[in-house]
């Protein structure tokens, strides 16, 4: 459910910006778009879980920033695999991607433009 609400809230973003979305069909583009969301997805379990403790806040769990980020290297996990991404595709950069993972009933979303607001200036 959590892996959803992230892709859905990074798909809104750009859904604005370009009407038409990327859908992956290559098996190495899906796995490295698999990656990325599965990345993201370690790193909102971890805010999720550490919100709902009692001492949880949006302030203290959130990873705003690396260097403020509890779980430091979920987020660097995360954003190496972003930037590569941009990095080796560049035809990416401000799409929506969106892919199926073979023998799964459900299809992925990566808004691209969000991911660059919260990975892109850690980018080399």
């Amino acid at each position: 459910m959590r892996n959803i609400f992230i892709a859905a809230g990074l798909l809104l973003f750009s859904t604005f910006l370009n009407a038409e979305p990327i859908t992956l069909t290559q098996q190495s583009e899906i796995q490295r778009a698999h990656a990325l969301s599965l990345a993201i997805d370690d790193v909102s379990g971890k805010v999720m879980a550490c919100m709902e403790e009692p001492n949880g806040s949006r302030e203290v769990c959130a990873c705003f920033h690396l260097d403020s980020c509890q779980f430091q290297t979920e987020f660097e996990t995360a954003t190496a695999l972003f930037c590569a991404i941009k990095s080796d595709f560049p035809s990416w950069e401000e799409q929506s991607i969106n892919y199926q993972v073979e023998g799964e009933n459900q299809s992925y979303a990566l808004g691209m433009v969000g991911l660059e607001r919260q990975f892109g200036k850690y980018c080399k």
